[in-house]
């Protein structure tokens, strides 16, 4: 495999984790949210729309390569969780947070394209900074 062939390869990983996240989901499907939750939900669509720009550039690099971007589907995972109250939704989105931080990581530590390393790089830090602030919306409310 070419390094441009992989790095198609992990842009499409980022394409859709980013496409597909629980964060997109929960924006989308309105999960509970009480009246003191609505900070974690405003922190739950800003991240949305972090992830929806994460993956409009991945897009747009995979095309530069003369890739085909692949969004794939939601996991099945997230599927019905809509009922569920976004406090207790926060526990599994951080956990996937972590998860795709170091896939992030991984793919950059592995790229050798400029582009895509700078890319991977400032997802790295936009979703450091969502967990962050998720993680202190857990502590205070």
């Amino acid at each position: 495999m070419t390094p441009m062939e992989r790095a198609v390869e992990m842009l499409n990983g980022v394409l859709q984790r980013k496409m597909n996240s629980l964060a997109t989901y929960l924006a989308e499907a309105s999960p509970y949210v009480a009246k003191t939750d609505r900070p974690i939900l405003e922190a739950i669509q800003e991240l949305n729309a972090s992830e929806r720009l994460h993956a409009e550039e991945a897009a747009r690099l995979i095309l530069l390569f003369e890739g085909v971007p692949q969004s794939g589907i939601y996991d099945p995972s997230v599927v019905e969780s809509n009922y569920l109250s976004v406090r207790y939704l926060l526990g599994p989105l951080l956990a996937r947070l972590e998860d795709d931080i170091a896939l992030f990581e991984e793919y950059r530590d592995q790229c050798d394209l400029p582009e895509v390393k700078e890319l991977l790089a400032q997802v790295i830090e936009d979703d450091s900074a969502h967990r962050e602030r998720l993680r202190n919306l857990c502590k205070i409310t």
